[in-house]
């Protein structure tokens, strides 16, 4: 254990961040406890993170080693996307500027608890997935490269690697051994399973809904530009329902003879889309859709 005056120095930085504007008399023990609990998230969003770099698509995947790459690349990026929406991205900012207090830092110690858990889940997803390939393992163990990528394909890839890195760029990810996907079935099961658990990390903090949404939309406005588009949004309609409608509004403003507005909805979970003529207001709410 550190001596108490270098532990409270390691500690002050993270501290400083979640006392931030708070008054002297509201400074406790719970403070210190809830911000421990977001480094604790903040390490697990990491090892999450750091699993989308461990996988690849083995020669003998049984379906497209194309497709495949670009699912977990947008999955990557709506995981990418909800850090920087609740703030974990400041607390990854260690060289000692002025911070404002991350939304995460307001949330009561059972949200912070249950976000930890989810994301340690989602790495429990991916080991699970190892273990499960490991026993699986053929003569033939090689694993596709991303420089083997079709034209289309390694544009949209490199695409949205810059996206997840701007929205959120981790630098204390351990590096972790190479392990290889061999049947599609199995990849579907990951991405799924991945996409609900970043539902449930949506939902407990809904007052970063606006920063989410703001995402979504700068995101699209990112990709629709794009020239092999095309290629992804098979994969977005299936995996992002909130950047897929953000796209879809993006193309139907480019479409529209005026002026769109776009006001982004909490709780609307529908999509409204329709060729523009004249003036016109569209409402487009963002959340994944619950059975």
């Amino acid at each position: 254990m550190l001596p108490e005056s270098e532990d409270r120095k390691s500690a002050s930085p993270l501290l400083d961040i979640f006392s931030a504007n708070v008054p002297p008399d509201q400074a406790s023990s719970s403070m210190v406890e809830v911000a421990g609990l977001s480094l604790g998230i903040l390490t697990a969003l990491n090892s999450s993170i750091g699993c989308f770099d461990a996988i690849s698509v083995a020669r003998t995947f049984d379906r497209d080693f194309q497709t495949a790459t670009l699912k977990l690349d947008v999955a990557r990026l709506r995981l990418s996307r909800w850090a920087r929406s609740v703030g974990i991205d400041s607390l990854e900012n260690d060289d000692g500027a002025p911070q404002a207090r991350p939304l995460i830092a307001s949330g009561s110690l059972e949200e912070q608890s249950k976000a930890t858990e989810i994301l340690e889940q989602i790495t429990a997803l991916f080991k699970d997935a190892e273990r499960k390939s490991s026993r699986l393992k053929l003569v033939d163990s090689s694993a596709y490269d991303t420089d083997e990528l079709d034209p289309a394909t390694s544009s949209m890839h490199r695409k949205l690697r810059k996206l997840y890195l701007a929205s959120y760029s981790p630098r204390r990810i351990l590096t972790k051994t190479k392990w290889s996907l061999y049947h599609d079935k199995d990849l579907r099961r990951l991405i799924e399973d991945i996409n609900d658990h970043v539902s449930g990390l949506v939902e407990i903090f809904p007052a970063a809904s606006q920063k989410y949404n703001q995402q979504c939309l700068e995101q699209s406005r990112e990709l629709s530009g794009e020239q092999h588009l095309a290629a992804l949004e098979p994969i977005v309609a299936e995996q992002d329902p909130d950047l897929c409608k953000a796209i879809a509004g993006v193309k139907a403003e480019a479409q529209g003879d005026s002026q769109t507005t776009f006001n982004f909805g909490t709780t609307n979970y529908g999509m409204q889309l329709a060729y523009l003529s004249g003036t016109q207001t569209n409402h487009f709410g963002f959340g994944r859709a619950r059975d």
